[in-house]
């Protein structure tokens, strides 16, 4: 071989590094267009009201007005990534599987289904009123308004460990008892 052939192969070769080195630097330096607009977009959450069954959320997006005049033609944003959406409420279906271990049922008398219920401490219950008016519910002191045909979730949380707590009813005492351990 010539030294002329190695010249050209070893420039060859050089050239190609630089090209793969230049296109690995490109894939690693974040990218960021100072042209291009990031939309706003204003999110708008329903919170369901203690006496309806919990709707999904709606979300509204801005106008392409909104976008406009919120965002200065000449004010540069960076890339931002977009929030996740919020969780959906549950629906009451959902909610009872899920509080299935967990769950004291009140009918239109005040009985509790079960009547009787060890769990866990750091726990939460579900208080289901199944009743056609509103009840009261006392779990250990701590008083909860549950609309008609609607549910309050109680996160139960105690120091001293195992405890006996007495669940009211309106005026009924004693319908239901819980040991957490």
């Amino acid at each position: 071989m010539t030294k002329n052939t190695k010249a050209i192969i070893w420039a060859t070769v050089a050239v190609i590094m630089i090209i793969i080195s230049s296109i690995t630097y490109e894939r690693q330096r974040p990218k960021r267009l100072a042209t291009q607009k990031t939309p706003i977009v204003k999110i708008t959450a329903i919170v369901p009201v203690q006496d309806q069954i919990p709707a999904p959320t709606q979300a509204a997006t801005s106008t392409a007005d909104t976008i406009n005049t919120s965002t200065p033609a000449s004010k540069f944003i960076p890339f931002r990534k977009p929030k996740p959406a919020p969780p959906k409420p549950l629906s009451y279906g959902d909610t009872v599987v899920k509080y299935a271990s967990s769950r004291i049922q009140f009918n239109s008398s005040c009985q509790a289904i079960p009547s009787q219920m060890a769990i866990a401490n750091l726990v939460t219950i579900m208080l289901d009123n199944r009743s056609n008016a509103a009840q009261t519910i006392t779990v250990a002191g701590h008083s909860y308004s549950v609309a008609a045909y609607n549910y309050v979730l109680v996160a139960l949380n105690q120091k001293n460990l195992p405890i006996h707590l007495l669940v009211n009813c309106n005026s009924q005492v004693n319908t239901a008892e819980i040991l957490l351990q």
